[in-house]
């Protein structure tokens, strides 16, 4: 040590010294990182509008699933019997209750009294 130096100049010279090296190592984390302000705010914008969006199709799902399992209400049958039907004629949906043009039709009688029909098939083209 120096003749001039006393303890406490040393005390401050290594608080000094200290707290320099954490503002440089401070300053370096910061700089390595390599985000401005501008571009975290911007991560910021996209990871809410990206949650929002998984939201609502987490939303969507429930809500088809609810439909699916619990049917249609009572309530909205004949909007959506109507819907469908308008999507039939306009020749959007296939008519599935009509049989195809040139297939022959089949009666089927009913069997005699006393007897039970399991299953019916028709074999014949």
């Amino acid at each position: 040590m120096d003749g001039n130096m006393t303890a406490a100049d040393v005390t401050v010279g290594i608080a000094n010294a200290s707290a320099n090296a954490t503002a440089v190592v401070t300053a370096a984390a910061a700089d390595d990182s390599g985000l401005s302000p501008g571009s975290v705010v911007l991560r910021v914008i996209l990871a809410s509008f990206l949650l929002m969006v998984l939201c609502c199709c987490l939303a969507c799902l429930c809500s088809c699933w609810c439909l699916l399992h619990r049917g249609i209400p009572p309530e909205c049958r004949d909007g959506v019997e109507a819907t469908l039907q308008q999507m039939e004629n306009r020749g959007y949906l296939p008519k599935l209750n009509d049989p195809p043009v040139g297939a022959a039709t089949t009666v089927v009688e009913p069997p005699p009294s006393g007897q039970r029909v399991i299953a019916a098939l028709n074999l014949r083209r």
